[in-house]
């Protein structure tokens, strides 16, 4: 399979989930951007108690430091 993303090492890549468990349809790629170097934000439009806790476990494997994290409190 051809490498889909070009290298991101230095780069600011914005990830908008906008649906309840996108972060799991996109984990290799926000894995590959993480692993590369690449300045990974990541931003929920819906951030319910339990997705919260289940977004910021996510956000702590892709080590993504809290302050690139948001939170926008849609219901799901």
């Amino acid at each position: 399979m051809p490498d889909l993303i070009e290298d991101v090492r230095g780069r600011r890549v914005l990830a908008a989930l906008t649906h309840p468990d996108d972060e799991i349809a996109m984990c290799v790629l926000l894995r590959r951007i993480s692993r590369q170097g690449g300045e990974l934000f990541l931003s929920w439009t819906h951030s319910t108690d339990i997705r919260r806790r289940e977004a910021e476990g996510f956000a702590d494997r892709m080590n993504v430091p809290a302050d690139r994290r948001f939170f926008h409190g849609a219901p799901d």
